[in-house]
């Protein structure tokens, strides 16, 4: 037993001495760090601030650092040392970096945030489709806003070509086409933005062999005119096969009878031919026997364009042309709410206006009809109808309207799209049944209250009597409240107010009939077609007129912005002596304006005559057009980069040839 309790008391002896591994201090914990905030964006130009701890250490500074898979040094932006990261100059690709705290007591222990690098830049690409035909040419403009930086590279890309096959496009957007057509025929021109490359916005370019590729499809138009003197108007359809011909055409053409009286769904074919700078001419076979000339003015994109029949200095007026949607020509296309404006002559020959809305079945029925009228004298209102339509295969349609007090009325019915028809009486001139034509366009947004037309918004209004014209555009901004402020531009038979300004009161009915009053402006009815967009018709006053209001695409503009080629027309004539006109404008972004007009007056025919001018754009829009001596000759909006409307604003020289007195509309 004796060796026993001497082993254990050595164990303890052990034990006492720390012998066997046991006892002391326990080593101190590691350094660690943590970054606050964790993660987030940053936008150009904009600051972010990180705030660093450090545990388990005296010392408690740390090492800012700043890293990216796309980015190195100041490319990724830059921090100080007290933790402020400041954005870089441009965004990198991919737009994420890494800002990193190193502790200084020990640098293998560290934390990071994981940034993105965002910006406002936003980017779009005008016209957004254009028709090239090879070996020519065509101007894109891109409007970059979000950053005082407005650089963009410009590229091409398509499915059926690479490099020259494409085309080229230069530092400025002009695009050059290749000499022969790939296949697919569409290129996609892409502007990008320098210091954001993640945003960007392309436009399609459709490659043609011709110019005559401008002109294919099936087309609508809608033209208002005069005929030996008197009220005339006419709506058609017509189908160009991109090689010059027309075929399956269909028309109605509705006049007083000492102009030939109404030729109702009288078929022609024909012949056309466009040019390359997309005027054109078209000839009309009709049926019935006789050719009619047309000259044409078309769009970047061949879906729009403008005509003006050019054969007898005593048939002048102006047509909106529309490439159609072949799928609405059914019944069940026209399904919904439809707001209408159309204009014409009594039986007197004197100036008369509608609006209104009805709704549609998609089965042929028409009801909820509501009409409103101004003869020059007298204000019909909120006129109660129903009715019918039906519409053929080929878009040419029927409509039959039962007006409360005014008995049944006639009219044809021309398809352009589901949202888009244009509308023509046919029935003979009589009491009750006077000229009309315009447009039926689907509303959407209802049920609507003055906040739908909040913003900065362009207007046109045209009109007169038989004995004096009126042409207004205007700027107007309101504040979604029932107030309106602004400046217009108009032309009440040469008497010309430029930059007048506008103060306006607006009421909007939960249906989109509105009301607007003014001291600058005559009464006006209106009614939207949806929020930003509406038909206008002048009450009771001094002149019938019509026109349209549209949300300008907010933008700070300038003369640069005013760039490419555009078609134009000038508004119907008036009086006997109007002239009309379409032709293009080729505006280079540096103030210089030069023009290929075809004009018809009642002395003479005037095929690409040529005129030259300059321009200013302001900040808000507003364009002024000058002779190069100074003389002002007309002001008006931009609507977009691509739309604007003008007032012509130069006194007549002979009225008997010269009267000028008309609204000028344009479009890329």
């Amino acid at each position: 037993m004796g060796h026993g309790w001497a082993a254990l008391g050595i164990a303890a002896l052990l034990a006492a001495c720390g012998g066997g591994g046991g006892g002391g201090e326990a080593p101190p914990p590691p350094v660690s760090v943590t970054v606050s905030p964790t993660a987030g964006t940053v936008k150009l130009a904009q600051t972010q601030q990180f705030t660093a701890t450090v545990a388990n250490s005296a010392n408690t500074s740390v090492t800012w650092t700043v890293g990216g898979p796309g980015c190195t040094g100041i490319a990724c932006g830059t921090i100080d040392a007290s933790g402020l990261y400041s954005a870089p100059a441009v965004v990198p690709m991919p737009p994420s970096v890494s800002v990193t705290a190193t502790a200084q007591a020990d640098t293998t222990k560290s934390a990071s945030a994981a940034l993105t690098i965002g910006s406002d830049v936003a980017i779009t690409v005008w016209p957004p489709a254009a028709r090239v035909t090879v070996g020519h040419t065509r101007q894109f403009l891109r409007m970059l806003t979000g950053h005082t930086n407005d650089t963009v590279i410009w590229s091409l890309s398509g499915a059926g070509c690479t490099g020259a096959g494409c085309g080229s496009v230069s530092s400025s957007g002009l695009y050059n086409a290749p000499p022969a057509v790939p296949n697919p025929a569409t290129v996609s021109v892409r502007a990008t933005s320098v210091v954001d490359p993640g945003q960007s916005a392309t436009a399609s370019i459709t490659l043609q062999p011709t110019n005559n590729r401008t002109l294919s499809g099936t087309y609508a138009y809608l033209h208002r005119g005069v005929l030996n003197g008197l009220p005339g108007v006419q709506a058609g359809l017509f189908t160009a096969d991109g090689d010059g011909l027309i075929a399956s055409g269909v028309q109605d053409s509705i006049a007083f009878a000492a102009a030939g009286g109404n030729r109702v769904n009288l078929a022609f074919s024909g012949t056309y031919t466009i040019g390359s700078d997309h005027r054109g001419l078209l000839s009309f076979a009709l049926a019935a026997g006789g050719v009619v000339d047309w000259r044409s003015s078309h769009t970047a994109s061949g879906d729009r364009g403008f005509m003006q029949p050019f054969y007898d200095m005593a048939a002048r007026g102006n047509a909106a042309l529309h490439r159609t949607d072949p799928s609405a020509f059914v019944n069940s296309a026209i399904n919904g709410d439809y707001v209408f404006q159309w204009n014409g002559a009594d039986v007197a020959g004197n100036r008369i206006a509608n609006i209104g809305r009805f709704s549609a079945d998609g089965a042929g029925g028409i009801s909820a009809g509501l009409i409103d009228g101004n003869d020059g004298t007298t204000l019909t209102q909120n006129t109660a109808f129903t009715g019918s339509y039906s519409v053929g295969v080929n878009g040419r349609g029927t409509m039959q309207l039962a007006i409360a007090g005014q008995g049944s009325v006639n009219f044809a019915l021309y398809v352009v799209s589901a949202d888009t028809l244009i509308v023509v009486s046919t029935d003979d001139l009589a009491a009750g049944k006077p000229i009309r034509i315009g447009y039926a366009l689907r509303q959407s947004g209802a049920p609507f209250s003055n906040a739908a037309l909040r913003g900065h918004h362009v207007f046109e209004l045209t009109g007169g009597s038989t004995s004096a014209a009126v042409a207004t555009t205007g700027l107007l901004t309101s504040d979604g409240a029932g107030s309106i402020s602004g400046t217009l531009d108009r032309n009440n038979h040469y008497v010309i107010s430029a930059g007048q300004s506008v103060a306006a009161s607006y009421s909007v009915a939960a249906n989109g009939r509105g009301t607007m009053s003014s001291s600058a402006l005559p009464s006006t009815i209106f009614y939207l077609t949806g929020s930003g967009k509406a038909l206008l018709m002048e009450g009771p006053g001094s002149a019938v007129q019509t026109g349209m209001l549209e949300r300008q695409l907010a933008a700070p503009y300038s003369t640069a912005s005013l760039i490419g080629q555009f078609a134009s027309g000038s508004s119907p004539p008036v009086r006997p002596v109007s002239l009309s006109v379409t032709g293009q404008n080729f505006f280079n972004g540096l103030g210089t304006v030069p023009s290929v007009l075809d004009i018809a007056t009642p002395c003479g025919l005037t095929a690409g005559g040529s005129s030259d001018a300059r321009v200013e754009v302001s900040t808000t829009g507003r364009i002024s057009v000058r002779d190069f001596g100074g003389v002002q000759h007309a002001g008006g909006y931009l609507i977009t980069p691509v739309r604007y409307v003008l007032t012509l604003q130069r006194a007549s020289g002979d009225a008997t040839c010269d009267e000028v007195v008309h609204l000028y509309t344009a479009e890329q």
